[in-house]
């Protein structure tokens, strides 16, 4: 019988606590996003934060949709993987089975240090939305695209890109899309087939600029709570043709107040004279559907290299 009760729920003796053993883990996994400041919806940067959620966050780490990760590949296929090991996520259950237990202040490890400023440095050319974008208290908010022209007079070969919303609590995702025509100079093993995407049609009189039709255009960088800036690795570089155009597809969550966003994007250029260059490339399903009832549909699409 008391090897069997061994074997049952986790002992208070040798529960994980949050000090000791789950702090480390959600600093290093959770807290991007998990921040007074930031797009998740409490903060798991002190245990009086996470304890009264300890329950939500064991079935949300338990469902595997804690940390967000889609890609259906084994683990190390991708640089850039959000996965805890099963390891982490068995110290993070048993937690909660223990009743998430606080544990001794002295083994709790400092605080991560998050950058108020660029993560990738300073940049060398830094480009803003043309004026702040006003946010309502409630409701949802549409799809908005600002475009601003970078006046680049030759290519640049860029090493870095970070996107930084001003008002990170309302952005959702920024998809940057770089608008410029093929330079003609290019050996033809560097072109790249272009490809032409039309904006919904605006209202009379609207202010922004609309992006140019018939010009190829390319995502470069992307933004959504928790990601890290765009670094390539050294001796390779993203390559921008001259006289380009940034257009920001913005989405924004409202969050119960008036408020507004300027985002800006930030590049570091190559240092290499000549990199390798890099190819971004992306894939959708332009026209999704979903049937009515279906509780689980896959929508394909697909990519080609």
């Amino acid at each position: 019988i008391t090897s069997l009760s061994a074997a049952g729920p986790v002992r208070a003796a040798a529960a994980p606590t949050y000090t000791k053993n789950v702090a480390p883990i959600f600093y290093k996994n959770c807290t991007t996003c998990h921040r007074p400041g930031e797009i998740a919806p409490m903060s798991l940067l002190t245990y009086d934060d996470a304890r009264p959620y300890a329950r939500a966050i064991g079935e949300e780490i338990g469902e595997g949709h804690m940390p967000p990760w889609h890609a259906d590949a084994p683990a190390g296929t991708f640089e850039n993987e959000r996965r805890i090991t099963d390891d982490e996520k068995k110290t993070i259950l048993d937690w909660v089975a223990a009743g998430a237990p606080k544990g001794d202040p002295k083994d709790l490890p400092p605080q991560p240090i998050y950058a108020d400023g660029w993560t990738i440095g300073k940049p060398d050319a830094v480009f803003e939305m043309p004026e702040a974008y006003k946010i309502p208290a409630k409701g949802a908010v549409a799809y908005e695209y600002f475009y601003i022209p970078t006046n680049f007079t030759e290519p640049k070969f860029v090493q870095a890109i970070e996107v930084r919303p001003s008002n990170r609590e309302v952005v959702h995702h920024v998809l940057v899309q770089y608008q410029a025509k093929p330079d003609m100079t290019r050996t033809p093993v560097l072109k790249f087939k272009p490809e032409y995407q039309r904006l919904p049609e605006t209202e009379p009189g609207e202010r922004r600029p609309r992006r140019q039709q018939g010009v190829p255009t390319r995502l470069i960088g992307t933004y959504a709570p928790g990601t890290s800036a765009q670094v390539f690795r050294q001796g390779t570089a993203l390559r921008l043709e001259p006289g380009g155009v940034i257009e920001l597809q913005m989405h924004y969550t409202t969050n119960g107040k008036d408020t507004s966003d300027r985002t800006k994007i930030g590049f570091v250029f190559s240092k290499d004279p000549a990199p390798r260059e890099v190819r971004p490339s992306a894939f959708w399903n332009g026209s999704l559907v979903l049937p009515a009832g279906s509780d689980n549909t896959a929508v394909p699409s697909e990519v080609e290299f």
